[in-house]
């Protein structure tokens, strides 16, 4: 699970890099940083889930709000095979 969040972390951040020089980060690494870091979140709340059993999924417990929201980044601003197909589109021409 550090594996995954320490890559997405990176990721991110390497994104976002060049927007402190005042320009954009290039398109082809914010898709990279978005569909690696949702589907990291993904995989690391359903581990969580796994290792804390029934409690990770009962009412209100944190795991259970991490695992949803987790879920969510995969529909919000574009399904990862939309955003995937973007990137391609770049790296194609």
């Amino acid at each position: 699970m550090y594996v995954e969040v320490e890559a997405g972390r990176a990721l991110a951040q390497a994104a976002l890099s060049a927007e402190y020089g005042g320009a954009r980060p290039p398109l082809d690494q914010a898709l990279a940083a978005k569909i690696f870091c949702s589907q990291a979140a993904l995989k690391v709340a359903g581990d969580a889930v796994e290792l804390l059993g029934a409690r990770g999924l009962a009412e209100g417990a944190l795991i259970e709000k991490l695992f949803r929201d987790a879920r969510t980044t995969t529909a919000e601003q574009g399904t990862n095979e939309v955003l995937a197909l973007t990137g391609a589109r770049l790296l194609l021409g």
